[in-house]
C-alpha cells in the first residue's frame, strides 16, 4: 500500500511541475526605443513581478552586449538604458524572475543611426582692407650662411680627417699591443 501512496505522490509532483513554474512565472511584456541623439538603447518592461532581469546580445551571436542585469520593479514598471551599441539586429531577452531560465520571453530590435555628415570648413575670409592704415614694408629673409667656414659645423659633420685620425690610433693602439706581447714571451 505505501508503494501505490509513493507512486501517486510522484506521479502527482511530476504532473504538477509544469504548472507550478508557470504559476511562479508572472507575464513580462518589453518594449525598446533605440536613441540616436543620446546614443543610449531604452527598455522598458512591465510586468506583475518583484523583479526582473534581461540580457541584450546580436542576433547572431550569443554573447551578450549587456546582462544578464536582474532589476527592482515598482508599480508594475522597470526601466533602463543600456549604452548605444553598433548598428545591427539585437535580441532582448528578458524573465519575470532573478534569473533566466526556459520561461523567458524575447524582442528583438535594430540599431540603424544616421552617420553624422561632416560639416564643411568655412572658408577664409580675406583680411579687411584699410586705406588709411600704415603699411610695414614686406619682410625680408637673410640669405642661409655658408656652414663650411663653420668650424663647429665642421667638428659636428662628417669629416675625413677625423676618420683618417681613428684609424691611425687603432693602428698604433693594435701595434703597441703587439710589441708589448712579444716582450713577454
Amino acid at each position: 500500500m505505501k508503494r501505490v501512496i509513493f507512486g501517486a505522490l510522484v506521479a502527482w509532483v511530476l504532473l504538477a511541475q509544469p504548472f507550478i513554474v508557470q504559476a511562479h512565472d508572472k507575464p513580462a511584456t518589453a518594449s525598446v526605443d533605440v536613441d540616436c541623439v543620446e546614443k543610449v538603447v531604452n527598455l522598458f518592461f512591465r510586468t506583475s513581478a518583484d523583479e526582473l532581469t534581461y540580457q541584450v546580445s546580436p542576433v547572431d551571436s550569443d554573447t551578450p552586449i549587456a546582462g544578464p542585469t536582474t532589476i527592482d520593479v515598482s508599480d508594475g514598471e522597470a526601466d533602463t538604458a543600456i549604452p548605444l551599441p553598433a548598428d545591427g539586429d539585437y535580441s532582448l531577452v528578458f524573465d519575470a524572475e532573478n534569473v533566466i531560465d526556459k520561461s523567458f520571453e524575447e524582442s528583438q530590435f535594430s540599431v540603424d543611426c544616421p552617420k553624422p555628415t561632416p560639416t564643411p570648413h568655412p572658408s577664409k575670409t580675406p583680411p579687411p582692407t584699410c586705406d588709411s592704415c600704415v603699411t610695414m614694408p614686406p619682410h625680408k629673409t637673410v640669405p642661409p650662411s655658408d656652414t663650411a667656414t663653420d668650424p663647429l659645423a665642421m667638428a659636428v659633420g662628417p669629416n675625413p680627417l677625423v676618420f683618417i685620425g681613428l684609424v691611425m690610433v687603432g693602428i698604433a693602439a693594435l701595434g703597441m699591443g703587439l710589441e708589448a706581447r712579444k716582450r713577454r714571451r
